[in-house]
């Protein structure tokens, strides 16, 4: 993923799952978080997201998308019914 230009990020999700939260975070050095706003464009069946990834010294830098997800059938859901996704990608100048 390019860092210093915009990219939209697409995911589909079953029905009964959503997104709790959602972040990016540095793998190989800290870059504190970024949050990540999931929307889904009407008429569609997919969530987006734009992202943006500031520049860093490191030019192959390793970063981390992390989802947390529920599920709507666990009632109510508690945090220990959450699950992490974690995506590592790199960037690149």
């Amino acid at each position: 993923m390019p860092f210093e230009t915009p990219v939209t990020l697409y995911l589909k999700l079953p029905e009964n799952v959503a997104i709790v939260a959602s972040e990016i975070v540095g793998e190989s050095m800290y870059m504190g978080r970024i949050p990540v706003f999931w929307s889904q464009p009407e008429g569609s069946d997919y969530q987006q997201a734009d992202v943006y990834l500031g520049a860093c010294t490191d030019p192959q830098m390793v970063w981390a998308l992390r989802i947390q997800f529920t599920h709507s059938e666990v009632n109510p859901p508690s945090e220990s019914d959450r699950i992490w996704l974690h995506l590592t990608f790199q960037s690149h100048r």
